[in-house]
This record gives structure tokens, sequence and C-alpha cells, in this order.
């Protein structure tokens, strides 16, 4: 083989190598494109603190909080009453009416506690000034309340006539009719000013 052919082979191998060298150079960095594009943008950092504001804006024992609020207030206001001038005709005859409740309350409840107040606030003026009757709405879920349950015989929300004789209780009557006449307020306020009268009339 001459020179000129090992110079001419020599120079060919030695661009192949040239070209594959290059080829590999180019190859390898391919690979980086990806990694470069890692996720961490700045939307993805924005996102990541964001996220904690979200769960930060709803904290149970907040919202734990606001609901005791509301429930000590309710069972504040469900608690039984104990009127001043009920006291002083404890040794005569009155006649108390109860409204029983539970914490949670819907509209026909509050209806009918507010149409009871009203029939006897308005039937019966006299004698509320005198402690001969007495309303005295009750929460029932409050704990020292819940012996009424059983005292008498409740299954719901329910307004219940008591006639006390000498700081004894001698008979009582649930009206369950207030449910039926919850839209009719004239009669509702009639029927239960009767039932009231009943009792007042068993002086003894």
């Amino acid at each position: 083989m001459n020179p000129k052919s090992i110079a001419t082979i020599a120079l060919l191998v030695f661009v192949a190598a040239s070209v594959l060298f290059i080829a590999m150079k180019s190859g390898d960095k391919e690979p980086l494109a990806p990694e470069n594009k890692a996720e961490v943008t700045p939307s993805s950092v924005s996102a990541a603190k964001l996220e904690p504001a979200k769960d930060a804006s709803v904290e149970p024992s907040s919202v734990a909080q606001e609901e005791a609020a509301n429930e000590g207030e309710n069972e504040r206001e469900g608690a039984e009453a104990k009127p001043a001038t009920a006291a002083a005709n404890s040794e005569g005859h009155i006649v108390k009416v109860y409204y029983f409740h539970t914490t949670r309350r819907c509209y026909s409840c509050n209806k009918i506690e507010e149409l009871t107040k009203e029939a006897i606030e308005s039937g019966f003026t006299d004698e509320i000034s005198k402690g001969i009757v007495v309303f005295n709405p009750v929460n029932t879920d409050v704990p020292e309340n819940k012996r009424f349950i059983k005292d008498f015989n409740l299954v719901s929300k329910s307004v219940v006539v008591t006639d006390i004789v000498n700081g004894e209780q001698k008979d009582f009557k649930i009206l369950e009719e207030v449910w039926f006449l919850l839209r009719d307020k004239e009669a509702f306020k009639k029927y239960v000013v009767a039932e009231i009268q009943n009792y007042l009339r068993k002086k003894s």
C-alpha cells in the first residue's frame, strides 16, 4: 500500500471519528432538557405557597368555638326560668306552661314557642303579674333539664300545661294540637288559652 493511500485512509478515519464524536456530544445534551425544566417554575412555586393558605382559611378550632358559643347561648336561653312572681305563689295554685325544645330548632319549633308566648301574654296579663300563670321555655338538651323528658314522656318538641297546688304538681297535659294549628294563629291561641283556663278553674 503506497503512502498516498495510507494518508487517505487516515484522513477518512479522522473525519469519521470527528463526526462520531460530535454526534455523541450533541446526544449527551438531550437528556438535560427535561431536567432543566424540573417542575420548579414560578407558577408551581406560587401554587405551593397558596395551598397552605387555603387550609388556614378554615380552622376547625375556630368553627368549633363558634358552634360551642352558639350552643351555649341556646342553652342559656333554654334553661328553665324561675320567675320571682311564681315563687311568691308557691303555696297557692299555679298553672305553669312549658315549651320543651332542643338546641337545634326548625321554623315550626320557633313558631310554636312564639305563638304560645303570645297567647299567654295576651290572655293572662293579670295572672302573669300575680305569678299565677307562668311560661317556661326549656331546652331538654341541657343536662339538668333532661329529667323532663321522662317526667312528661316527651317524644318531640311539646307545649305542656301543668297544674301546681302548694308547690306540688297535680296534673299535666301535652297540647298535641299545636302542631296542627300552626298555620291558624287565632285558632292556635284560642286552643292554648282554653287549656290554661281549664286548669285555672281547678283552684283548690
